[in-house]
Formats: C-alpha cells, sequence, structure tokens
C-alpha cells in the first residue's frame, strides 16, 4: 500500500490540477526497473519522500532521477527532510526540500516556480484543514 501521507499529498496536488504519477519501490524488481521506470515517464517534476531508516536508498533515487532526467525538479519531503534538512540541504540533485506538512506547500510551490517566482529551498509546510 502507499504510504497514507503520499495519498494526502497526491490528492492535493491533484486539487491543484496537477497529474500525478505515484512510483512504488516495493513493486519494482530492483534498481535496473526503476531507472527504467524514470526514463518511460515524462515528469517535469519528481517529489521524494524519505523517511530517516531510508536515506540511502531515497539519496539513491535522488541521484538516478537526476542522471536520467538532468532537467527534472527534485523535490523532497517526509520525516527526515523535516526533522535533519541539514543531511540534504547541500545535496546538488536535489532542488527543493519541504520541511513539515507537504498538501499546501508542494502546490504552492509548483505554482509560484509556474508563475516565474523564485523560491527558497527549504520551504516550511504547513498542516492542512483536515476537515476541509
Amino acid at each position: 500500500m502507499i504510504h497514507h501521507g503520499l495519498a494526502s499529498l497526491s490528492a492535493s496536488l491533484k486539487a491543484a490540477g496537477h497529474t500525478v504519477d505515484l512510483v512504488d519501490l516495493r513493486a519494482l524488481r530492483g534498481w535496473g526497473h526503476f531507472r527504467a521506470e524514470v526514463r518511460r515517464r515524462s515528469s517535469d517534476v519528481w517529489g521524494v519522500s524519505i523517511m530517516s531508516p531510508d536515506l540511502e536508498i531515497a539519496r539513491r533515487c535522488v541521484d538516478l532521477i537526476r542522471r536520467e532526467k538532468s532537467e527534472t525538479l527534485i523535490v523532497t519531503g517526509g520525516v527526515h527532510p523535516t526533522v535533519a534538512p541539514e543531511s540534504l540541504i547541500d545535496n546538488p540533485a536535489i532542488d527543493y526540500l519541504v520541511q513539515g506538512e507537504g498538501e499546501i506547500a508542494f502546490p504552492a510551490l509548483l505554482a509560484s516556480l509556474a508563475r516565474g517566482e523564485s523560491s527558497p529551498r527549504l520551504i516550511h509546510g504547513q498542516p492542512p484543514d483536515l476537515d476541509a
């Protein structure tokens, strides 16, 4: 099952008019399969959710995406960038880090960039109104 945080983030991005396509590493047969999936997809933006125990796997994903899609935008978020952004902020393969909740911050970042505005590399998320 896809992590519920990614499902919530996906819903927020779709509500903002974006097309979302999730890749679940657990469903792949290895790094070659992941590389083939990256090559197959035409995404302009890749989001990578990172939990601390999976930091090295996430770094490998980011590096592989950057090698295969050099012009794409890579945004990381999740628990690890929230509690330890300093471990990722200097990674040149990552364009933006979302610290905290991304349901509002990630669509806002994409809207800002679409308008040609700049954004800080470290973005502080805010909790969404779950009742809404």
